[in-house]
């Protein structure tokens, strides 16, 4: 199998360093100038020095925080905590240059020069809510045509299957390789010029693979909106959005070391335009809100402090670093797999002879166990990983009266997940550990051919 789509992105300078005019949201420094590519990065994570025999395969649903983003937290809450008002008092005032001088950080991040166009959300399932009720509602209409995989996260997909509910889209799917990574013909060939939006996975959830997006870029061609779920690729994988050629991108805070209830959306010029020519002022009203979406209230801002460090954290570390360590954990996962008798690798990046590259995301089945079953035993031998399909993955949308929404991408890709366990390392998983997940799993094949009481 051919290595990952090569994603051109530009080398950049370290986000944030010198947008960051009010020290409210900064970590201890100390965590910061003392770390190289080289330190353990293990030893950064409370959650995983204060249990040290657990073992924490679930990254793809939410990362432990590091500890400069813990400190980052406390010290808004403590030492800086106001509802961030320009022209107000003084905390108030840092406040909202602390929470502008993130929002320049994740720019910088995504390799945009226009920070106006990034806003915070509280994920990514809400960043793809907010383009659907807030953009496709207004501009998509009845015939129009969204192309999406129902293969990825409901998150991602629910939200424009709800609005074809209500406003008459035909949504129209595409299907997935045996590598799990869009098939860039099949799609290509449900290009018509009634598509408006095209809806992608960067890297995919279950099985782990990377969509070539400057591909489907071109096959679109320039009129449709690329929108892309960025969610497990953020952190994994250096993002440079213009290079990409997406219209909006997004991604969740708690999947790449930042407290829950974090994400960003950024948009196109193009897109961005369209959002702020809304009535009430689009989903972007300017330093004072740091929320997309009037009327959400007071925003998060130690989410945001935490968000900032987490990007923090990953500049220092170097993404590229990450990923690298990612490619030679997720061969090392695989080969441990490959060799456990019963045991079935689903697409991905383990579905060939090669695995020559991975994001830590590897999915199979036990012959003869149930993936609750093998989650139930390895949870008990203190090792987390998740099973599929689990409640709300793959659910479907409802019509405003009750009755199912149409479901016209079944046809055309079914959804492969079914009885599946999902391990997910990140660069703070340890090969020992991935060895404890295999010789647990080898006990349960051994279990499942001699059974009980044999």
């Amino acid at each position: 199998m051919p290595g990952p789509p090569a994603d051109p992105a530009p080398a950049r300078a370290r986000p944030g360093g010198t947008h960051r005019p009010d020290p409210v949201y900064l970590p201890d420094p100390v965590y910061l100038e003392v770390l190289t590519v080289s330190t353990d990065l293990r030893s950064l994570f409370p959650f995983l020095t204060d249990h040290p025999d657990l073992v924490y395969l679930d990254a793809a649903a939410a990362t432990p925080v590091p500890a400069p983003v813990v400190e980052a937290v406390r010290r808004h809450l403590v030492e800086g905590f106001a509802a961030p008002v320009p022209g107000s008092h003084r905390p108030a005032g840092a406040a909202a240059a602390a929470v502008e001088s993130v929002r320049a950080g994740a720019a910088a991040f995504l390799g945009l020069p226009d920070a106006d166009r990034v806003a915070f959300t509280g994920g990514t399932t809400a960043a793809m809510d907010l383009l659907a009720r807030r953009w496709g509602a207004d501009h998509l209409g009845s015939g129009d045509e969204v192309l999406l995989s129902p293969a990825d996260h409901p998150g991602t997909t629910g939200p424009w299957r709800r609005l074809a509910a209500t406003h008459g889209l035909r949504l129209v799917g595409y299907r997935l390789t045996a590598s799990g990574d869009p098939d860039l013909a099949d799609l290509a060939a449900r290009v018509t010029p009634r598509t408006r939006v095209a809806v992608v996975t960067h890297v995919h959830n279950v099985f782990g693979e990377r969509a070539s997006v400057p591909e489907i870029r071109r096959l679109l061609g320039p009129a449709p909106l690329l929108v892309l779920d960025a969610a497990q690729s953020a952190g994994r994988v250096r993002l440079d959005a213009p290079s990409l050629g997406v219209d909006a991108l997004a991604f969740s805070g708690h999947k790449l070391f930042a407290p829950p209830g974090t994400g960003v959306l950024a948009l196109s010029p193009r897109l961005h335009e369209a959002l702020a020519a809304a009535p009430d002022g689009g989903p972007f009203p300017g330093p004072a809100g740091p929320f997309p979406d009037p009327g959400q209230g007071a925003p998060n801002t130690a989410g945001l402090a935490g968000l900032g460090a987490a990007l923090d954290l990953l500049a220092d570390v170097g993404v590229d670093s990450l990923h690298t360590d990612l490619s030679a954990l997720t061969r090392g996962l695989v080969d441990r797999l490959r060799g456990i008798p019963g045991i079935e690798l689903l697409p991905g990046v383990a579905s060939s002879t090669a695995c020559t590259h991975g994001y830590g995301i590897v999915s199979f089945r036990v012959a003869g166990v149930s993936a609750a079953d093998v989650v139930f035993v390895l949870d008990d031998a203190g090792i987390c990983v998740r099973a599929f399909p689990h409640p709300g993955h793959g659910a479907t949308a409802e019509r405003a009266d009750g009755a199912p929404a149409p479901e016209p991408l079944r046809e055309s890709a079914p959804v492969p997940v079914p009885n599946a366990v999902r391990v997910a390392a990140h660069a703070y998983t340890t090969p020992a550990e991935l060895d404890r997940l295999a010789d647990v799993l080898h006990r349960i094949r051994r279990y499942a051919r001699s059974g009980p009481g044999r």
